[in-house]
Order: C-alpha cells, then sequence, then structure tokens
C-alpha cells in the first residue's frame, strides 16, 4: 500500500515538474523570432479614435484603383457629391475639386498635412490638380463638427491631404490606360527621392510627375451621343436646343386652318422655305448638342513637389514646402446660337420661298407692350394698319412725332424680339397682291 502511494507521489511530481517547466521552453522559442506579424483591428487609426465621423483613405487604395487623380477616388466615397473633375466640361473650369455632402466645394475645407492649401481663386475652391498621389501617406475626411475649429469655409466638412514624412530612397512609375474601344488613353509617369538625415530628425524629399490625357467626345459613344429630354410620360425622347442652325423663329404662324406654330427655315429651290417647328416626338427639330461635348476632358500636367521638415527639438519643428504646377485642359461647347434682331427686306428676297413670304406676310396675331403690357394693336395682320385714318403715304400707322424718319414707331427698348416680329410682318403686304411692300424691323430682345 506503501509503495502505491510512492508511485502514486513519484507521479504526481514529474506531471507537475513537466507542466511548470513548459513556459520556460515556449518562452525561449519566442526569443528565438526575429520578426512578429500581428493580425486584427486594433491597429490604432483615426476612424477608430476620433469623436468626429473621420474616413481615412490609404496610399495602398490610391495604388490598388490606379487613381493618378485624387478626385477619382474620393468621389467614389459615400460622403462626397462629385465636383468638378475629367468629364466637367460645362460647368468647368479645368480644375479638380471635392464636394462634401452636396454643399458645395467652396464648404469643402482642404488640408494638407493639416494646413490650409493655397486656394485657385476667390471663392477658396482648392485644384486637387496639385497634391501629388505618389507622396500621399493618407487621406482624412471628417463631415462632422469641422466649421467649429475651422470656420464656415468647412461648413459640409474637411479633407487632410499627409504626405510621407519618412521617405528614403527613390521610386519610379510609369502606367498607362486605355478603355476596350482603344480610346481615351491616360498617361502617366512619376518619380520620386528622398531621405532622412539627422538621425531620423529631417526628411527631405522630391516628386517630379507628368500626366497626359486624351480627349473622349460624347458623340464617340452611342449612349451619349443623342441629348435626352422628358417625353412628359415617364420616358425619354430626343431633346436640345431651339436656336438652331438652320435659324427659327419662335413666334406662331398660320401655316394653314389647322396649323399654327412656329417656324424654321429649310433650304428650297427658290430659297429658304418656312415650315412648323416640330417640338417634340422621337424626331423633331431640336439641335443635338451632345456629340461635339466631351465625356473626358483633354489634360496635360507638369507638377513639382518638394517637402523637407526638421525636428529642433520635442517642441519645434521646421518645415518647408514648395510646389509648381502646369496644368493645361481643354473644354469645348457645342456652337453657341445667336438670340438677336435684326433688319431684313421680304420684298423680292431671293434668299426666301415666295411661299414663305406669304406665311410671315400679315397672319400674325400677337401683342406689341407699347405703354400698358399686352395691348393688342391689330387682329388679322392686316385691316388695322390698312383700314387706319392715320395711315402715311406708304399705307403705315403714322405715329407723329415718336414715328422714325421712315414714319414708324420707334419701339427700340420696348419691346420683345417675338412681337416685333410680329408687328413688323403685320404691314408688309398692303395692297393683298400677296407681294411684300415694305421692310420688316426687328428689335432686339431686352429681357
Amino acid at each position: 500500500m506503501g509503495q502505491l502511494n510512492k508511485r502514486n507521489l513519484l507521479l504526481g511530481t514529474l506531471l507537475t515538474t513537466s507542466l511548470l517547466s513548459a513556459p520556460a521552453f515556449a518562452q525561449e522559442a519566442f526569443e528565438s523570432e526575429d520578426e512578429i506579424v500581428v493580425t486584427g483591428s486594433r491597429i490604432k487609426r483615426q476612424d477608430f479614435t476620433a469623436s468626429s465621423p473621420v474616413a481615412t483613405v490609404g496610399a495602398i487604395q490610391f495604388e490598388t484603383s490606379g487613381a493618378i487623380n485624387t478626385e477619382n477616388l474620393l468621389n467614389t466615397l459615400p460622403q462626397t457629391v462629385p465636383g468638378l473633375d475629367r468629364t466637367s466640361n460645362n460647368p468647368g473650369n479645368g480644375s479638380a475639386t471635392v464636394d462634401l455632402r452636396g454643399l458645395g466645394s467652396n464648404r469643402t475645407l482642404v488640408l494638407v498635412n493639416g494646413r490650409r492649401q493655397v486656394p485657385f481663386g476667390s471663392n477658396g475652391n482648392v485644384d486637387l490638380n496639385t497634391i501629388p498621389v505618389a507622396l500621399l501617406e493618407s487621406v482624412e475626411v471628417l463631415t462632422g463638427g469641422a466649421s467649429s475649429v475651422y470656420g464656415s469655409d468647412a461648413v459640409a466638412g474637411v479633407v487632410n491631404f499627409i504626405y510621407k514624412d519618412d521617405f528614403e530612397g527613390a521610386e519610379a512609375n510609369v502606367g498607362y490606360q486605355i478603355t476596350d474601344q482603344g480610346d481615351a488613353a491616360l498617361f502617366n509617369a512619376d518619380f520620386t527621392v528622398g531621405g532622412n538625415f539627422a538621425e531620423g530628425r529631417g526628411n527631405a524629399v522630391l516628386n517630379v510627375s507628368y500626366i497626359n490625357r486624351e480627349d473622349l467626345f460624347q458623340g464617340a459613344r452611342d449612349s451619349a451621343a443623342v441629348t435626352q429630354g422628358d417625353d412628359g410620360s415617364g420616358g425619354f425622347e430626343p431633346f436640345g436646343s431651339s436656336g438652331v442652325p438652320a435659324t427659327s423663329i419662335f413666334s406662331s404662324f398660320n401655316f394653314d386652318a389647322d396649323t399654327s406654330a412656329p417656324g424654321i427655315f429649310v433650304a428650297g429651290q427658290n430659297g429658304a422655305t418656312l415650315r412648323p417647328f416640330v417640338g417634340g416626338g422621337q424626331t423633331n427639330d431640336f439641335y443635338n448638342f451632345a456629340p461635339v461635348n466631351y465625356i473626358q476632358l483633354p489634360q496635360n500636367r507638369f507638377t513639382i513637389t518638394s517637402l523637407a521638415h526638421y525636428e529642433i527639438n520635442e517642441h519645434v519643428e521646421a518645415y518647408g514646402q514648395a510646389t509648381f504646377s502646369s496644368n493645361n485642359i481643354e473644354s469645348q461647347l457645342a456652337p453657341t446660337p445667336i438670340f438677336q434682331g435684326t433688319t431684313f427686306s421680304l420684298d423680292g428676297n431671293p434668299f426666301i420661298d415666295p411661299a414663305a413670304q406669304r406665311i410671315l406676310t400679315g397672319n400674325n396675331t400677337d401683342y406689341v407692350s407699347i405703354g400698358v403690357r399686352e395691348t393688342r394693336i391689330f387682329d388679322d395682320g392686316l385691316t388695322s394698319f390698312r383700314d387706319s385714318e392715320d395711315a402715311n403715304e406708304n399705307g403705315v400707322l403714322d405715329m407723329g412725332e415718336d414715328a422714325n424718319e421712315n414714319g414708324v414707331l420707334d419701339l427700340t427698348g420696348n419691346i420683345c424680339t417675338n412681337c416685333l416680329f410680329d408687328g413688323s410682318f403685320a404691314d408688309a403686304d398692303l395692297d393683298g397682291d400677296d407681294d411684300v411692300d415694305t421692310g420688316a424691323l426687328v428689335d432686339a430682345d431686352p429681357r
């Protein structure tokens, strides 16, 4: 019995010794490791420690996305509404901006290393084209409570671009992008060199970058080649501008007993003919301005950025930054229509078909604003002037002291273009022989 107890005691002693010795073996194995890899989510970041909502975009995200302009990646964040970028042809001014919450880029403060960046205009907007992607360590986006610290220009929030402060060595990058249709190519190249000094208390870095971006017009894509508008029933139809190259007249004309509409000139054998302007449907007369507008703006950019800092002591640090940027971006609009008045003669005009002259003559029933607004001065465009006892020798209403040298009331600056079209064409065929007897006066539109 005694031997059994000794055996049990010995076994228990051996087990105890083995268990106590195990940590010693593990400690020796731990001390022999040269590298420690930590995984998990306990790494300190602004996202987790800040009291306000902060989103952090790291340099790795710019690298993996292939973004060479900072706004391309920032515009994908839920906090942002796309501001001016490579697609901003009209409106656009060649700059790239960030717009938090859709409150406007002038209400979004842009910082570099926690300091205000120099704006390019009086509205305080910062051109993101001046920020080199190759030097970025991270981008912090703050969307709440920023105005209490930075003022009214941070009502929407703050975007803080943080540069690398310990870059050492040299790095060169070259990239080329192109669409699957072989157009809209984008080439970029950058070179960065830098290093630490004074036992790591200082660092200096220089970056040179170049970007060349080719243009792409809306006419090159079927999905964007035609301007679209609401068809009134929840769908879309071709749309555009009512100012057309063929010349349209906004006043309504009586083309026949059932058709009264604005007119559009169409080339004919005997001069320009006039037909009703088609203002709706899948086939209409609106000018399609989409094909000659850009989808992607061409860009040619060259930037040089240098940074340096030196820690004098634990309380004082000297730093400097210099940036040179040459950024050329073209924009192009469709031909702009000229909405203005002119004076021309209908009588025997070789450029206007006789049938069009008859349509233009004497069938308008619009208003001319003289004194009291919207005072009707004629009905059918013929009888009111022809039968007037006050008509002059040319059959035109004599306005006495208010008339010009031709005996016609001078309406300059008092009426609209369309109304004056009506008043002018009304007396064009006073003798009823289907021929034009007087000139047509058209004034500028003061509206």
